[in-house]
């Protein structure tokens, strides 16, 4: 009777699905990965502690490693930029939980000595320093020139602190930047020695998405949390902005419900300009 009972025990055990920790991520970044982890580390304590299960952290690898991950849903937690928020939910793979209220904003800028260029229209054939793609501002930019017989040649760079010295240099006629690194990280001498030739049309701020194996109730319950807090008292919040939002002050963002239809169409920025995102 024993030795039946233990196979009927060992047979539960191999039907029965197992359970297994969240897991939390966020798409490949050229910042210091030492930090970056640090970072996700700590929000997935503070996650494991608010939703009252375990989380933990995995660090991404190469972009088509994270294209890879996703469709194989070994994220349960993602922050990321809004096209590829756009196209886990596209994909059935991820529900929206809050976006932060930011604007991402894209600038392409070339020498103030060029004074042929005058929009992004012009750079087809031109060598324009960008970052990698599927980071959002190339595809962005990219986005502007459907025939791909008659585009600029790219030329990936993907630290945006020298971009202005590769201009300068003659190495690119133009580069892509955020706005915000033109804004704050460039001196007035090193603006003055650029003119911005086209700025993006405003687009939404870093999305928070969860998969399916993140009840509703609990997903809902997050979502109220971060989208009712202030974050310059709320440890969580602080801990999301650390890990998710460039170059912003942590104790500054404040995170919003992502409403109906605002990621429709930049799931498409990804697909159609991205190998391996179809």
């Amino acid at each position: 009777m024993k030795i039946k009972n233990l196979y009927v025990y060992l047979a539960l055990a191999i039907c029965l699905p197992a359970h297994a920790d969240l897991s939390l991520s966020g798409s490949p970044s050229i910042v210091d990965r030492t930090e970056l982890n640090k970072n996700y580390t700590a929000l997935a304590k503070l996650l494991s502690k608010e939703l009252g299960e375990p989380v933990h952290y995995v660090a991404p690898v190469s972009c088509q490693g994270y294209a890879q991950a996703l469709r194989k849903e070994q994220y349960d937690l993602l922050i990321d930029a809004p096209h590829m928020a756009a196209w886990r939910v596209a994909k059935g793979l991820h529900t929206p939980v809050a976006e932060a209220k930011t604007t991402l904003n894209y600038l392409v800028v070339v020498p103030a000595s060029n004074t042929t260029i005058h929009s992004a229209e012009q750079l087809i054939t031109h060598p324009v320093c960008v970052q990698s793609p599927p980071n959002l501002s190339t595809l962005i930019f990219l986005n502007q020139f459907p025939n791909p017989m008659q585009q600029p040649e790219l030329r990936m760079y993907d630290a945006q602190a020298g971009k202005p010295q590769k201009l300068l240099s003659g190495e690119c006629d133009a580069a892509v930047l955020p706005a915000n690194v033109y804004q704050y990280k460039f001196d007035q001498a090193t603006q003055a020695k650029l003119r911005i030739v086209y700025v993006s049309p405003p687009l939404p701020g870093y999305v928070l998405t969860a998969s399916n194996k993140l009840s509703a109730e609990k997903r809902n319950a997050l979502a109220k949390h971060l989208t009712t807090a202030d974050p310059a008292g709320d440890p969580l919040l602080q801990a999301l902005n650390k890990a998710g939002v460039n170059d912003e002050d942590p104790g500054k963002v404040h995170w919003v419900e992502v409403k109906p239809g605002a990621l429709k169409g930049f799931d498409e920025v990804l697909s159609q300009n991205a190998y391996g995102w179809n």
